[in-house]
């Protein structure tokens, strides 16, 4: 038998917005906290960036920038060797959150 969505798992529409421009991004309620900071800190990067004097008019690539910007940190700040990673508690929500971005810049 099939296991029931419940409204606790069930994905709903999230808004975020990145230098001024709204995507939708589905979630659940529990990854809702997570996305949202995730985004806060996409848009805080991009905005220092833009700052820097990067052009805006080339959003995509502003915000591949920021990412690769993110996941060097990431990669540089993890320590090597451990038995468990200590900086990305959940390896697989760091990577169901790149793939929600991808999806978004596809879009």
């Amino acid at each position: 038998m099939s296991k029931l969505s419940t409204p606790s798992d069930r994905a709903q529409k999230v808004t975020v917005d990145i230098l001024n421009r709204e995507f939708a991004v589905a979630c659940t309620p529990s990854e809702k906290p997570a996305l949202l900071e995730a985004a806060k800190l996409l848009d805080e990067r991009a905005r220092k960036l833009r700052s820097q004097g990067a052009s805006t008019s080339q959003f995509d690539q502003l915000l591949v920038v920021v990412a690769l910007n993110l996941c060097n940190e990431l990669k540089n700040t993890a320590p090597i060797n451990s038995g468990k990673d200590a900086t990305l508690e959940d390896p697989q929500r760091i990577k169901q959150l790149i793939e929600k971005i991808d999806q978004v810049l596809v879009e």
